[in-house]
């Protein structure tokens, strides 16, 4: 997943060549370690040496990705636009069994008797408030109010900062602004403001 987020990241057009060049060598190391590591003919001395090398250029990577999509110019939304993106990027990319646990205690009373079968996006209300749309597990589609300070603080904890640029790429700073809007506020979001062990 580490390796199609920089893809993702590289191929958007906003990201500055420099950061796209440096990203593209590092994702390139990355993607041939994955190949010697998972080679049947590779020894296993080597192969202990390549997930070692691996584990730092992937650190690296990470790094970088989070450095790439930061240098994007993108303008800045709402509250309630930038949590709506973040959640819909969340409801894409995390399996459905950490949602589900994530949000067990903020789904609408109404949808608790069927049960939630997939979360497919969020759209603004107001900066409070998302629109959350929902397959139950009777296959109807549902329409449900979440606040946004349960809901974000939930999904932090569903992908956690380290994951944050690997799994949705270029997406995650929406995850970013909405908490900074957030922590201005007075409320803490996991760690998605922390950068890199901080």
């Amino acid at each position: 997943m580490w390796v199609s987020s920089s893809s993702d990241i590289m191929h958007d057009q906003r990201t500055p060549d420099d950061e796209r060049e440096r990203l593209a060598e590092t994702t390139e190391q990355v993607s041939a370690l994955l190949k010697k590591i998972s080679d049947p003919a590779t020894s296993q001395q080597d192969r202990s040496e390549a997930e070692k090398e691996l584990d730092e250029k992937t650190s690296r990577m990470k790094d970088q990705q989070e450095d790439a999509a930061d240098a994007q110019k993108r303008a800045r939304e709402s509250l309630g636009k930038a949590a709506a993106l973040c959640t819909s990027a969340v409801f894409e990319t995390a399996g459905e069994a950490e949602l589900m646990d994530g949000l067990a205690e903020l789904v609408p009373a109404q949808w608790e008797d069927e049960g939630v079968k997939d979360f497919w996006k969020a759209e603004e209300k107001s900066d409070e408030t998302l629109d959350v749309i929902a397959q139950l597990r009777s296959n109807e589609q549902a329409h449900g109010p979440f606040e946004v300070v349960p809901l974000i603080t939930a999904l932090a904890e569903v992908v956690p900062r380290d994951e944050l640029y690997g799994s949705m790429g270029g997406a995650a700073l929406y995850c970013r602004q909405t908490a900074q809007y957030l922590d201005d506020a007075g409320v803490t979001v996991s760690n998605w403001l922390a950068r890199g062990g901080e």
